[in-house]
């Protein structure tokens, strides 16, 4: 299997666990692509849109269940990379746009 084929692979298997797990109506999208990990090492950066920012703060709990569904999915394939789960909503992205450098 070609490098581009496992990323594919893996980028459908994790995207269609985190819909199941959140189900589609609060994600715009979800975006995987490979990277590596300071030590070297390769893994998937997972990233999570959101069509808007919850109400009330996000569980740490619902990181780690998108984590622990995007890395069950990736084994199931023989992937081993490990998935960096981000969470973005529009709102969150215009305060890291806004975010001043020192």
């Amino acid at each position: 299997m070609s490098h581009s084929e496992k990323d594919q692979r893996a980028e459908a298997v994790v995207k269609s666990a985190i819909l199941r797990l959140l189900g589609g109506d609060s994600i715009d999208r979800v975006e995987v692509r490979a990277v590596e990990d300071q030590g070297g090492e390769p893994g998937l950066a997972v990233t999570i849109f959101l069509h808007k920012a919850p109400s009330e703060p996000m569980p740490g709990s619902l990181l780690l269940d998108a984590i622990a569904a995007a890395a069950t999915a990736l084994r199931e394939i023989d992937d081993l990379r490990f998935p960096f789960v981000t969470f973005l909503a529009p709102e969150y992205e215009a305060a890291e746009d806004t975010r001043h450098t020192a």
